[in-house]
């Protein structure tokens, strides 16, 4: 009897486990049902809920993993993050921040969007580097168009019923990015930044970016970047710094890198621009907008120089 016993005893404990491994790695999925009172829409950067919940139509839910507050490139995935990623009809993901990549074990293909995967999102490298600047690709408002579009269109063929709704909305995003294009100046200068954000934030107004405070957030801030933003704001060699603010009003700057920034363009009096941070609670169109706006300041400035 004891045998049996621990037979019977064995051939449970191995159920169970079999049990576990399953919940692990077959999560559950939206049943078809689910899917036609509307789409789930999980974005891995609380900033991203912003610009999706431009396109989505009656019922559709946008859920960000990384809760506001909270900095991406630190935050560690969950099992309850994959649960909510894998129940979703299609997950959007920055694909640079370290639980990113691990999301990539999780997800099919299928149903993960990669914004620098994206067709015809075009990935500048980190000024003065041979790296890929992954950060926020999408703040450079060409690409903005091509993620949104792209977005509409994997919408439409996940529920068809709102596919109208999905494409003109995308269109009525498009062209409002465009038209801020088509009414902000050409600034044609020269800059430095604060960290690779700021690169695509300010190229599409024709500022070249000769140099970043910070290049990378592991690498920190060096004192080599630091004095060679020094001395180009000192010989005036470049015309505008750029930093990151968390705040669209006034310039309130997201980090040590951005006070440095502001620090030194104040002290050398070059002009600055603001960008908004990516976690402020706006789309990016009304992010360039202001961007734009101070463009707009800055210009008969430049043009006199």
């Amino acid at each position: 009897m004891d045998r049996e016993l621990a037979a019977s005893i064995a051939i449970i404990m191995a159920g169970l486990l079999i049990a576990g491994y399953t919940t692990l790695t077959t999560l559950p999925t939206r049943t078809s049902a689910e899917k036609s009172k509307g789409l789930l829409i999980v974005v891995t950067f609380p900033n991203l809920v912003y610009d999706v919940k431009q396109l989505v139509c009656e019922s559709d839910q946008v859920v960000s993993l990384v809760p506001p507050g909270v900095d991406p490139h630190t935050y560690t995935l969950s099992l309850a993050d994959v649960e909510k990623a894998e129940k979703a009809d299609i997950v959007i993901s920055t694909g640079h921040a370290p639980f990113e990549i691990r999301l990539r074990e999780y997800i099919s293909p299928e149903k993960l969007i990669e914004i620098p995967r994206i067709p015809g999102i075009r990935i500048e490298n980190i000024i003065g580097t041979s790296s890929p600047n992954l950060h926020m690709p999408i703040y450079d408002p060409h690409n903005y168009i091509v993620f949104i579009k792209f977005v509409a269109e994997r919408l439409a063929k996940l529920r068809p019923q709102c596919k109208q709704h999905y494409l003109t909305s995308a269109r009525i995003v498009e062209n409002k990015v465009a038209e801020i294009m088509e009414s902000s100046p050409r600034l044609e200068v020269s800059g430095v930044g604060s960290t690779p954000l700021t690169q695509y934030a300010v190229g599409w107004l024709g500022i070249r970016l000769r140099a970043l405070m910070l290049v990378s957030p592991e690498a920190g801030i060096t004192a080599q970047s630091y004095e060679r933003l020094k001395t180009l704001m000192a010989s005036h060699s470049i015309s505008v710094a750029v930093v990151t603010s968390l705040s669209m009003n006034g310039c309130k700057p997201a980090g040590k890198a951005d006070e440095k920034v502001l620090t030194l363009a104040n002290t050398y009096h070059v002009p600055v621009i603001c960008v908004p941070a990516p976690f402020t609670a706006a789309p990016i169109p009304d992010k360039l907008e202001h961007i734009a706006l101070q463009a707009k300041k800055l210009y008969p400035l430049m043009v006199s120089r």
